[in-house]
């Protein structure tokens, strides 16, 4: 006896308002599993045929939006509601519409939401691992295989779409009210861009130091960092309840004054660790009041020059 197959989802045209972020990885696994891209438009670039997938056959004027069965918002949180005014006169009841922006939920889309068959937002919370190419283009199909993707929809239709598209795109959804969409996004920013610079002075203080004392420098902190690093990344995702061994978490305010005035010459990254500390220590099973008083004194509280 055969098993039954499911049936294939309609295979759509798909057309993209703006080229921003991941869009070019998007682009290219819809058209993997057989959707066609029939537009491409972006008012604020002149190169889409270096930025994007698209061929001569592609239509790049506002109008060919109007042929899709799907349109696409990738555009950045700021510009979102300049697109989606700019898109009111092209959508029509048969057209399914969707942005990637994080912040914003679908009450984004109420311009163009009673115009539409459905709307849909969608945003993957993945930081892609390959660099951006020669004109800043992010084209890591690959990150969004096993990614996460934060949905806001209406229930029935809209949120059954929506669950097929980001399985077709490689991943799973996870369904986030509007209200809630900024929760969402200060979480992946915190953990994205803010954990970058934290790891970026890190590497700095460490390179400095090196050089400081005779040494080449540069390169010595991320060599000294990655497993470091990654290892505590692992432990505070997969261990709720994980403890740390460091000067915090001793509780140590001396050992913090000690390496915040002789350590940090630099002023932006001194105030992040002490900002940072204070946080640490608020968030230790017994906290730590010495630490979070000095945290919030002067700024250069007791810094020391010289041996």
């Amino acid at each position: 006896m055969t098993r039954p197959t499911r049936p294939t989802p309609p295979r759509l045209r798909v057309g993209f308002y703006g080229t921003d972020g991941i869009a070019a990885g998007v682009a290219e696994r819809l058209a993997g599993v057989g959707h066609r891209i029939t537009a491409v438009v972006d008012p604020n670039r002149a190169d889409l045929h270096t930025r994007f997938p698209v061929d001569d056959a592609v239509g790049t004027g506002i109008s060919a939006l109007g042929g899709c069965d799907l349109v696409l918002i990738c555009v950045t949180d700021e510009e979102l509601s300049e697109a989606v005014a700019a898109l009111v006169p092209y959508v029509s009841s048969r057209q399914m519409v969707a942005h990637l922006c994080v912040s914003a939920g679908v009450g984004a889309l109420a311009p163009v939401a009673e115009g539409a068959a459905l709307v849909m937002a969608l945003h993957p919370a993945v930081y892609p691992v390959a660099s951006p190419d020669a004109v800043g283009v992010l084209r890591d199909a690959d990150a969004l295989e096993g990614a996460p993707w934060i949905v806001s929809a209406d229930p029935g239709p809209p949120e059954g779409v929506a669950e097929v598209l980001v399985a077709e795109l490689g991943g799973w959804p996870v369904h986030v009210p509007d209200v809630e969409r900024p929760a969402f996004a200060a979480g992946l920013q915190h953990a994205t861009e803010h954990l970058m610079s934290v790891i970026d002075d890190a590497c700095s203080m460490i390179d400095e130091a090196c050089a400081r004392g005779g040494g080449s420098g540069e390169g010595t902190g991320r060599s000294l960092l990655r497993r470091t690093s990654r290892r505590m990344l692992e432990v505070v995702l997969s261990d709720p309840d994980h403890a740390v061994p460091g000067p915090v978490y001793r509780a140590s305010v001396d050992t913090l004054r000690w390496q915040h005035d002789r350590g940090i010459p630099d002023g932006a990254a001194a105030r992040s660790y002490r900002d940072l500390a204070r946080r640490t220590a608020e968030l230790t099973p017994f906290g730590d009041i010495d630490i979070e008083l000095w945290a919030d004194g002067p700024s250069d509280g007791g810094r020391e020059t010289g041996n």
